[in-house]
């Protein structure tokens, strides 16, 4: 017999489908409210990367179903409605614009101690450390 470690929130239905395929499962438990928002991010980030490898049509509507049932479990969780969303969503694009012109910036030079150094200086690990 082999044992896995799962360590996932899974589908309300999951538990006994994988009892009924001959498995068993050894621990598992209803999460307190901190734990589950926390597992609704993690899964979330999990069915993005799935989202980002779908090849065929079908598989890219499986998993953008997933994503936007996870986004929208996130919004209970933290009693936010899809009109405070859109709201938020309209004032971001009325202050920095949307997406819809598909700017891509590739490098970006800032004086020593400028706000935009001072800004990207803050998150080497996503920007670098400003000596490219």
């Amino acid at each position: 017999m082999k044992t896995f470690i799962f360590n996932k929130l899974v589908r309300d239905m999951d538990v006994g489908r994988i009892e009924a395929d001959g498995a068993t499962v050894v621990n598992n438990y209803k999460m307190d409210d901190d734990s589950y928002k926390k597992e609704l991010f993690n899964k979330l980030i999990e069915e993005a990367l799935e989202l980002k490898e779908a090849v065929t049509a079908e598989e890219f509507l499986a998993e953008l179903a997933d994503v936007t049932e996870f986004l929208e479990l996130i919004m209970e969780a933290n009693n936010v409605s899809y009109d405070l969303v859109r709201e938020a969503i309209s004032k971001k694009q009325a202050k920095r614009g949307g997406f819809s012109k598909r700017v891509y910036v590739e490098d970006v030079v800032c004086s020593a101690g400028s706000a935009c150094d001072k800004f990207l200086s803050r998150q080497p690990e996503k920007y670098g450390d400003g000596t490219v």
